[in-house]
């Protein structure tokens, strides 16, 4: 099966914007007020990051952060391993 050129031209701006919602960088607009999965992504992760580094977070949540993590360092992947291994 072959794909004619019409077919793809069709296609291209479709498949350009489905990229654009889901790759678009943090604070760039796919439209005006909107954002793609990528940004929210990267805000989630700024949010559990700072939720983590509050003055008045949890004792639980402080005893699954890695020792010798500096503020403001990713350690969100650290904190899920930790929340899975008090599961078992």
């Amino acid at each position: 099966m072959s794909i004619a050129p019409s077919d793809v031209q069709q296609f291209s701006g479709p498949i350009e914007q489905s990229r654009r919602w889901a790759e678009n960088p943090q604070d760039v607009p796919v439209k005006p007020g909107m954002y793609s999965a990528l940004h929210w992504a990267a805000k989630a992760m700024e949010g559990a990051t700072g939720a983590f580094d509050a003055p008045n977070a949890s004792p639980l949540i402080r005893g699954l952060v890695p020792a010798g993590r500096q503020p403001g360092q990713s350690y969100v992947p650290a904190v899920i391993e930790g929340l899975e291994g008090r599961r078992q």
